[in-house]
């Protein structure tokens, strides 16, 4: 038996063991196969696992691997770029609002990594008139939905204009923002 059999034996067996129905229906084990896979004794089983496991077959489903797949690329380019906004110096505000799961402490200690301080001091200020209409010009040219943007919107405006993202954020915060749910 190689290892990849014995880790399926080992959690079919703990299947069993809890009664999950739906993992051993799962794995094609009869009920009758699965009860007297139970009545083994230790001597019994460990003679099962010395044995030619031809018995067992590992499956891959490939659509639900896709799946799975696609769910960590996805998390992972989300995490990417909650963590770009935050070296960007986005605000609390900002970086909650399309990233609910982010806690305050850990806005804090991704500051920290990126030599910021853990927590901006004061208002941000109003851009100047140049400034504004920068911002302006380049959220005109780089936003395709101007009234829903996402995080990827603010980066490139901000990468466009060189403003700082507070600034940004500050004159274009998506429509219905602060408003209660």
């Amino acid at each position: 038996m190689n290892a990849s059999q014995a880790v399926a034996l080992h959690d079919l067996l703990q299947s069993i063991d809890k009664g999950d129905q739906n993992a051993v229906a799962r794995a094609g084990i009869t009920a009758n196969n699965a009860s007297r896979l139970m009545d083994l004794q230790a001597q019994e089983l460990s003679a099962l696992f010395q044995t030619n496991a031809a018995f067992i077959k590992i499956e891959i489903d490939n659509a639900v691997l896709d799946l799975l797949l696609q769910s960590i690329a996805s998390n992972r380019s989300r995490h990417q770029t909650a963590h770009a906004l935050i070296e960007a110096d986005a605000p609390l505000e900002m970086v909650r609002y399309y990233y609910p799961d982010i806690q305050r402490t850990q806005y804090g200690l991704q500051r920290r990594l990126f030599g910021l301080k853990p927590a901006p001091q004061g208002r941000t200020r109003s851009p100047d008139e140049d400034l504004e209409m920068v911002i302006a010009t380049a959220w005109f040219h780089h936003v395709k939905d101007q009234d829903n943007p996402t995080p990827a919107d603010y980066l490139k405006v901000h990468q466009a204009s060189n403003a700082p993202i507070r600034q940004i954020w500050a004159m274009h915060k998506p429509q219905g923002h602060g408003v209660p749910l």
